[in-house]
Parts: structure tokens; C-alpha cells; sequence
């Protein structure tokens, strides 16, 4: 994923629940980023802060999966899944794309899957990395050069914490007269208690509390990090409007040193590249957004917002991971009366209109966050991204490479899907219709771990006290004395749940430890000692007894399980076979060089 199209999903995560606010003037102006957020920054910057390029990672019969195309794949697995990043986990997962595209053109050369079932996700990916290039562009046609003093001054903030209270205008006019007013005399508290609604921020003078560096929008870092205790500043435009802020005071580390400074210059130098960065996005968008010009018709908004609200509900409880998602679910079936606006205009731009149809099919675009916030809000962010697609186009960003693989990747995805439903559809076989011979195959590798009816643990286990007995007991086997010889003479009768014996029990009596070191050994050999309830333990697995379920008692659930499984197996086997036939080529350096920091 390109990285300042992930800085954009990050701080949109956040910029929903603050904007709202903010247009209630209530906004405590927080980033409230998680650890994996602020560590998965950092991982994919990396891999994303040179200027992007075509690197083919693999070769399916001729179609390419680029670095970057697997990377922004791989990297959600990641964020959203419940995986860590390995050559292995690479390996497979890049493997599991190659399914995916031979899957896939399979489907399409036997006309199964046709164009027009992949237009949306065509499209969609269009928009969405035409964007991407457009920001990317933006950001990245001046190089940002720190010099020694940039960074200094970075190093020294990292470990300051300012306490800050603020005032807040939509417009310059409104917070420049705010200014006069404090100029004039009249107290910052005073003022507070008239801008703000919010009962919080009303009585308390604005306060925003103890902030350190990533807390608050950037370009009022700049000024907070800056200022002198007591002091008022000038008015500072942010993304969300206009602001006069009050250092109330600040702490600061005085413990730094040069050897501290030294050893962290190369990650501050990188901090502050994309501080840089966020800044100029920012700036790119605000100047970029402040002539656009829309129209909305009612009712056509109030009946799609209203029945947007019943898919995304503002009071759902959702997973922390589900709404940090930086895209959203298709919207699904349509309700009737969104049916009958399908085809009505719902916002007009100056070169044309964007229909109910239209919008909808653009919801999966934005982060999910949005449509569990205000649907006003989110309306806007479609219509800026509406205008930042329109831009990319004509600069002919449509044309270049990368957006083409990025299109020709999630085209493949959404056709090899739709091919691997449709085979799973199609191919079905009845539980009763599966030859007796498969089914109890089945039930013999399965018998002694699926099918247990019940199963005895024959053991010995020798306890003791402390290291000094356990060596002791070593001296004694070394001179060939037998376990039960040992047991007799030196281990613990009792001692609480262990005791020192020979045992014949059933599976669920034998305590948890004893039992999964028993079921790893092979009969006849001896444990090395474990530590139980402060004690010294050492087994000797004799034999484990299994009675299994009979075959009749089993037969109809695995048959149900074959049946279930067979549609899976023959696609497995399918793609075998098409592996066979078909021409693969994966760059084994380029995939281990991923996210390395000198990749």
C-alpha cells in the first residue's frame, strides 16, 4: 500500500469522530492511535516511501502480481487478520493468490465469469489508486531534507509533554476576531465559555489536557512544541478550521544527551519526513477542496442516507478491528424504495451527475468508520474524492502502470471468487452416494483421535522433592536400577494431586500436564523432569488404550463431512492440475526483500 494512502486511512479514522465534533465546537483535536496503528506505520513506510515503480513479484501465464499489489494484500492480512509476517506466511499467501488467478482465468476463458461481473471492482480500484497516485504525487515531487537543526528541535519535542487550551472558528474571520477580543483584554477562559457547546470544554478554558508529540493535529504541534508558557498564539489554520491556542505549561526531559541524540537520528529523521508528508497532504486537499462547488437533491440523500443508517446503525457495537477497516462492505440487496431512486441524481458536479447507484456502488471506497458516523460527513469525503479522482484523471495518472496491475489484480481476485462460489456450488454429492470403502478409510485415520469412545493412560510417575533427589534418581537409572525400583525407594507417596506410582486411569483423571506430555511420548519411554505444584516429576509411559466409537455410530458424520469437504478437494485438485499447465514464476528475493529497510 502506498504509504501516504495509509497515512490518509489512519488519520480518516479518526477525522470523522473529531470533525463532528469539531462542527459542534467541541473537538479535542486528538489522534488517538492504537500501538499496532502507530507500529504498522512505521513497517510500511519502509516499504512504501520510495517512489512508487512496476516490480513483478510473480507471473501467472503472463499476468503479473506487482510488489506493491501483494504487499497492500498481504499487509491486511496482517492489520485484520490473525497473522504475523514470515518468509513462510509470504510464501503461502503468495501462493494462495496464484490460486486466485488461475482460478480466474479459468472462469473467464469458459465464460463463467463475464466482463460486466467484474466492472464494478474494475472501476472502483481505478478511482481508488488514481487517488492514490494523485496524493502520492503531491507529497512526493519535492524531496523533504532535514537539516541538523529540524531534527534537533524533533528529538528535544519527543520528550516534552505541553499542557494546551484552545479556541475554535470555522472561519478566519470569526477566530480573528476572537484574537481581537484577547488582544482587547478579555480573558482566554471567558471566551472559551462562549465559543464552545460542550459542557467540558465550556467550563475548563478549552483544555485539551497533556499532550505529547502525535497527540494533536500537526500543524498545531508546530505552534504548541514552540511556544513559551502563558502565551497566547496568532491564529493557526488546521485541517478542521482555525484556532488560538494557550500554553498553559510544559515538562520536559533534562536528562537528554548527544550519545541519546545520535543513536535515534535516523528514526527522527524518518518521523519527521512524514510529519512533512501529512502536512503537505493536507495542505493539497484544503487548497485543492476550497473552490469545489456541489449540488444535493432531496429527497434522493435523506432516503439513501436512511437506509444506509439500517446497514451501518451509529448505535451498533462493532469490533475495534471491523471499524478500523480502511474500506467497507458492499452494500448488499436493495430495499425497494432505494430500487425506484436507482437512477436519480444525487449530487451534481459541474461536469455531470453522480447518481443514487452510483453512490452506493461507491461506499466500499471509504473507511467503514465513516458510515458508523455522521452520514454528512461521509457524503462530503465521497464528494472530495470525487473531485481528487476527476483531478488524477486529467493529469493521466488512468495510464500508468501501476494503476493498470492494481486493476488487473483486484479483477482477478473478484473473478477467481465468484469461480471458486460457483464451482462450490455446482459441485455437490450426496452423504449416502459416497463409496463405503472412502468413508470408513476415513473413519480408520480418525478412530484413535476423532472417534474416541473413551481411553485409559498405563503409567508410571516417580515424584520428589527438590533437585537433590531428582539427581539422585538420575544416578540410579544410569546404574540401571528400573523406575518402579526408584518409586519404591525415593519418591513422594503423596503430594497433594501427585503421587508417586504406577497408574491404569481413564484420559479425563490424569491431571493436564501429566496427560499432554503422555500423549507426546511413545510407550516405554521416560519424561524429563517437570516442575508441578513445586514438585519434581518424572513419567514412564507404558501403553494408552483406546476404545473408539464403532463405525456405525460414526458412519453418518463422516459421511456428512466428505460430502461437505468434496468440493474442496476436487478444486484443490483442479488447481493442480492447472499449476501443472500452467507458467508460474515467482521472484523468491523480491518476496523475502518485502519491508526489509534496505529493500
Amino acid at each position: 500500500m502506498n504509504y501516504l494512502l495509509f497515512v490518509l486511512y489512519v488519520f480518516d479514522f479518526e477525522l470523522n469522530r473529531l470533525k463532528v465534533r469539531m462542527n459542534q465546537f467541541t473537538s479535542p483535536l486528538r489522534w488517538n492511535f492504537t500501538p499496532i496503528i502507530c507500529f504498522l506505520l512505521c513497517f510500511i513506510f519502509f516499504s512504501c516511501s520510495k517512489k512508487s515503480s512496476i516490480e513483478v513479484l510473480a507471473k501467472v501465464n503472463g499476468e503479473i502480481i506487482t510488489v506493491a499489489d501483494f504487499s497492500e494484500s498481504y499487509f491486511q492480512t496482517i492489520l485484520y487478520g490473525n497473522q504475523t509476517d514470515s518468509e513462510e506466511n509470504r510464501l503461502k499467501y503468495l501462493n494462495q493468490l496464484i490460486d486466485e488467478y488461475l482460478l480466474a482465468q479459468h472462469g473467464i476463458k469458459i465464460g463463467i465469469i463475464s466482463k460486466n461481473k467484474l466492472e464494478t471492482v474494475e472501476n472502483r480500484t481505478r478511482r481508488m489508486k488514481v487517488r492514490d497516485k494523485l496524493l502520492s504525487s503531491e507529497v512526493e515531487k519535492e524531496p523533504i531534507v532535514p537539516d541538523d537543526r529540524d531534527l534537533r528541535r524533533l528529538f528535544t519535542q519527543n520528550s516534552e509533554k505541553v499542557n494546551i487550551h484552545h479556541l475554535f472558528a470555522k472561519t478566519k474571520s470569526e477566530i480573528d476576531s476572537l484574537y481581537r477580543l484577547l488582544q482587547s483584554g478579555k480573558s482566554f477562559n471567558a471566551l472559551a465559555f462562549e465559543v464552545f457547546s460542550d459542557s467540558i470544554l465550556k467550563f475548563n478554558g478549552g483544555d485539551l489536557g497533556w499532550n505529547q508529540l502525535g497527540d494533536l493535529d500537526p500543524f498545531l504541534e508546530d505552534t504548541a512544541f514552540a511556544m513559551r508558557v502563558n502565551h497566547i498564539s496568532h491564529p493557526i489554520e488546521s485541517r478542521f478550521g482555525w484556532h488560538i491556542l494557550k500554553l498553559e505549561d510544559k515538562i520536559y526531559n533534562p536528562l537528554l544527551t548527544e550519545n541519546d541524540f545520535l543513536q535515534k537520528k535516523e528514526d527522527i529523521r524518518k518521523q519527521f519526513i512524514r510529519r512533512e508528508q501529512d502536512k503537505r497532504y493536507y495542505r493539497f486537499v484544503n487548497d485543492f477542496m476550497k473552490d469545489k462547488t456541489t449540488v444535493i437533491h432531496n429527497p434522493e440523500w435523506s432516503i439513501t442516507v436512511r437506509e444506509i443508517q439500517k446497514r451501518f446503525p451509529s448505535s451498533q457495537k462493532v469490533s475495534p478491528i471491523f471499524i478500523q477497516l480502511p474500506f467497507s462492505p458492499e452494500f448488499g440487496n436493495l430495499t425497494p424504495s432505494l430500487t425506484e431512486i436507482l437512477g436519480n441524481a444525487m449530487i451534481t458536479f459541474p461536469d455531470g451527475d453522480m447518481t443514487v447507484g452510483e453512490f452506493i456502488e461507491r461506499i466500499p471506497e471509504l473507511p467503514v468508520r465513516y458510515w458508523y458516523g455522521s452520514k454528512k460527513i461521509a457524503t462530503e469525503l465521497m464528494i472530495r474524492d470525487y473531485f481528487l479522482t476527476q483531478e488524477g484523471t486529467r493529469r493521466g495518472y488512468l495510464k500508468s502502470k501501476d494503476v493498470k496491475s492494481a486493476v488487473l489484480f483486484q479483477k482477478n481476485l473478484r473473478a477467481g471468487a465468484l469461480y471458486r462460489q460457483y464451482l462450490l456450488d455446482k459441485i455437490t454429492i450426496k452423504p449416502e452416494n459416497i463409496d463405503e470403502n472412502i468413508v470408513r478409510t476415513e473413519y480408520d485415520s480418525l478412530k484413535n483421535s476423532r472417534f474416541i469412545k473413551n481411553q485409559k493412560l498405563s503409567y508410571s510417575m516417580i515424584v520428589v522433592w527438590d533437585s537433590s533427589n531428582a539427581k539422585s534418581c538420575d544416578r540410579m537409572l544410569t546404574k540401571g536400577m528400573s523406575f518402579s525400583e526408584i518409586i519404591l525407594k525415593i519418591g513422594i507417596r503423596k503430594a497433594g494431586v501427585l503421587e508417586s506410582g504406577h497408574f491404569l486411569k481413564d484420559r479425563s483423571q490424569v491431571p493436564g500436564l501429566i496427560r499432554q506430555k503422555l500423549m507426546e511420548m511413545k510407550d516405554g519411554q521416560v519424561s524429563n523432569w517437570m516442575t508441578i505444584n513445586h514438585r519434581l516429576v518424572r513419567i514412564q509411559r507404558h501403553s494408552i488404550q483406546t476404545n473408539a466409537i464403532r463405525f456405525t455410530e460414526a458412519e453418518k458424520e463422516i459421511r456428512n463431512r466428505l460430502a461437505a469437504q468434496t468440493p474442496y478437494r476436487q478444486i484443490a485438485t483442479a488447481l493442480e492440475t492447472w499449476r501443472k499447465e500452467s507458467k508460474i514464476t515467482i521472484n523468491q528475493e523480491k518476496l523475502r526483500g518485502i519491508w526489509s529497510k534496505d529493500s
